[in-house]
């Protein structure tokens, strides 16, 4: 099995986009969320990409995807 755990170090909102599903989870402070696939192969299992945008960084929000590369992306 292959996991990664993302955690909200800020002091705002950080919303998790898991793709290509496209659904979303709202972390608040210090909330963790690890991400998990039946891969086991010897290939990359997700790639990460952060980013914020103004408005959303106005609003205390910052982004990131977690994207599925290998594996099944059904499991959190």
């Amino acid at each position: 099995m292959a996991a990664t755990e993302v955690q909200n170090d800020s002091d705002g909102w950080l919303v998790l986009w898991l793709e290509p599903l496209g659904e979303d989870r709202w972390l608040k402070p210090g909330e963790r969320v690890r991400v998990c696939t039946d891969y086991r192969g010897e290939e990359m299992a997700f790639s990460v990409t952060y980013w914020v945008r103004n408005e959303d960084r106005a609003a205390g929000i910052e982004n990131v995807s977690v994207w599925v590369e290998n594996g099944d992306p059904g499991r959190w």
